[in-house]
C-alpha cells in the first residue's frame, strides 16, 4: 500500500497559507445557521483506508484513501476534525457551509446548480432520479498566478449550488467544517480522495471501521466529542445523482 505520510513542500506551504486564515473563516462559521443531513448514513459504498496503523502515537497527521462507488457520498455534516483534502481520481460535487479554500489545477473552478436540488442539510437520496449538475458559472473569488492560485468558496455567494472538484484539486476543511462530497464521475466509475487528517479521531475513518465491524443491520453510536453520529444500518445505496 502507499505511503502518504510526508506531505511534499508545495502542500505543505500551501496548507500553511491556508491554514493563517482559518480563525477568520471559524469566527464567521459562527455565527451562521448551519444545516445537517442526519438521515443519510456512511454506507458500503465509501471505504476509508489509512496509508499505516491510524492508532500510531507521535503522528500529528496521517493519510487516508478514501474510496467512492458510482455516484456515494460523503453526507452534509459538521465534521470535528480539520481536514487537507486532494481529488486523485475522477470529479466531485463539493459543498460547503462556511467558507473555505481550494487550490485548484485548472484555472477555473465551476459552479454546478443541482436538478432536482439538494437542499441545505437533505438527504440526497431523495427525488433524486434523473438528477444533474449544471454548470452556471465558475468560483470568482480567486487570487494568485497559477500553478499558485487559492479560491474561496463563500457560502453567501454560492447558497446550495456546487463546485466542481477535479482530479489534483486541493482543499483545506478547518475544524468543525460542514461538508459534503459527491462522486460525479461519468460513465459510473469510482473516484478517490486522499485526505490527511488525525491519525487518532478521523470521523469518517472510525465511521468505516464501524460500519465494518458491526455489519449494516445494525446501529451503533460513537461519541465523537464535539457531535455523535447517530448510527450506522443497512443502506441499499447512496445516491447523490
Amino acid at each position: 500500500m502507499r505511503r502518504h505520510t510526508t506531505l511534499s513542500l508545495a502542500i505543505s506551504l500551501g496548507l500553511l497559507a491556508i491554514v493563517s486564515t482559518a480563525p477568520t473563516l471559524l469566527a464567521k462559521q459562527e455565527e451562521r445557521v448551519i444545516y445537517q443531513d442526519e438521515e443519510s448514513l456512511l454506507s458500503e459504498d465509501i471505504t476509508v483506508n489509512a496509508s499505516d496503523d491510524p492508532n500510531q502515537k507521535g503522528e500529528k497527521l496521517q493519510a487516508f484513501d478514501v474510496g467512492f462507488a458510482a455516484h456515494a457520498y460523503i453526507p452534509e455534516r459538521t465534521y470535528p476534525e480539520s481536514m487537507l483534502v486532494k481529488v486523485q481520481t475522477g470529479t466531485f460535487a463539493f459543498r460547503v457551509q462556511s467558507e473555505v479554500l481550494v487550490d485548484p489545477e485548472a484555472a477555473d473552478i465551476e459552479v454546478l446548480e443541482a436538478n432536482p436540488p439538494i437542499p441545505l442539510g437533505s438527504n440526497p437520496n431523495k427525488d433524486h432520479a434523473g438528477r444533474t449538475f449544471d454548470p452556471v458559472g465558475t468560483v470568482q473569488n480567486c487570487s494568485g498566478t497559477p500553478p499558485h492560485v487559492l479560491c474561496l468558496l463563500d457560502p453567501d455567494v454560492l447558497g446550495e449550488n456546487f463546485v466542481q472538484l477535479e482530479a489534483g484539486d486541493l482543499v483545506y476543511l478547518p475544524d468543525n467544517s460542514t461538508c459534503f462530497f459527491c462522486n460525479t464521475t461519468e460513465l459510473d466509475a469510482g473516484a478517490t480522495l486522499l485526505v490527511w487528517a488525525p491519525a487518532t479521531g478521523f470521523s469518517w475513518y472510525e465511521m468505516d471501521q464501524a460500519g465494518l465491524s458491526t455489519g449494516f443491520d445494525s446501529t451503533v453510536a460513537v461519541d465523537q466529542g464535539l457531535r455523535t453520529i447517530r448510527g450506522w444500518m443497512f443502506n441499499p445505496g447512496s445516491r447523490c445523482n
